[in-house]
């Protein structure tokens, strides 16, 4: 489509499905099977329709699926942070600032504030972009993800979610609904940085994120090192 000389870019017919429950979100990817993309904040997906000619058959909002935009705090379990969360419901949230800064450092870097409005922790990771912020903090923070179809729950360490640039290790049908983040051993600490060309408003060309437990008498009882960026999926440091 052209308008005044210029090319317009329009997007392609398709459906549309706004489930209001996690069982009926998965129900759907059922029966409608391949060819769908799931919509949590849109960041990503609208601009790849938009732009990038990524043309769905079916799109499945989680924007009704109240359940999963919770950030919650678990005795035993953890933080859970549910994959409709937005950035800033994770970087506001009094027990993330205080019981996992590193997860605040990171989510705050992620585009503008209006990004950070819309964006989900999900997206974030479903993207798999090899720069995405919030992964390396999560892989050396053990997190675990919960996936969900129509044949139940399965839970998967953060560290094998990601199989390659914008690919993840989701079955057909399945979804990400919870991440669930270990409670952090009091004598432990992390922070993340990352490197980008310009100050703001920028993708990292490389990023790393530390996570170090301290002994009773000091000395490092554990330490994981995560880069991001520099592959094609996060790598783990074994030596330093």
């Amino acid at each position: 489509m052209k308008c005044d000389g210029e090319e317009i870019q329009t997007m392609r017919a398709f459906a549309y499905h706004a489930p209001a429950s996690l069982a009926e979100a998965v129900a759907i990817l059922r029966r409608e099977g391949p060819g769908g993309r799931v919509l949590a904040g849109g960041t990503d997906l609208l601009v790849q329709m938009k732009e990038r000619g990524v043309v769905p058959r079916y799109v499945l909002s989680l924007r009704a699926v109240a359940d999963l935009s919770q950030v919650s705090f678990k005795a035993g379990r953890g933080l859970v942070i549910g994959s409709r969360a937005s950035l800033t419901d994770v970087i506001t949230n009094p027990i993330v600032v205080e019981r996992y800064p590193i997860l605040v450092e990171s989510a705050g870097l992620v585009g503008s504030h209006q990004i950070q409005n819309l964006g989900t922790v999900g997206g974030n990771l479903c993207n798999a972009a090899p720069s995405a912020d919030t992964a390396p903090p999560l892989i050396a923070l053990g997190a675990i993800l919960h996936l969900h179809s129509d044949q139940g729950e399965r839970e998967l360490p953060i560290s094998d979610f990601f199989v390659g640039p914008g690919r993840t290790a989701l079955g057909e049908g399945e979804l990400l609904a919870e991440i669930s983040v270990p409670e952090p051993h009091p004598r432990s600490g992390g922070a993340y940085e990352r490197y980008t060309p310009r100050q703001e408003m920028d993708i990292a060309v490389a990023s790393v994120a530390s996570f170090v437990t301290l002994a009773a008498d000091g000395s490092v009882a554990g330490a994981r090192i995560i880069l991001g960026a520099v592959g094609p999926t996060p790598l783990q440091a074994h030596a330093a």
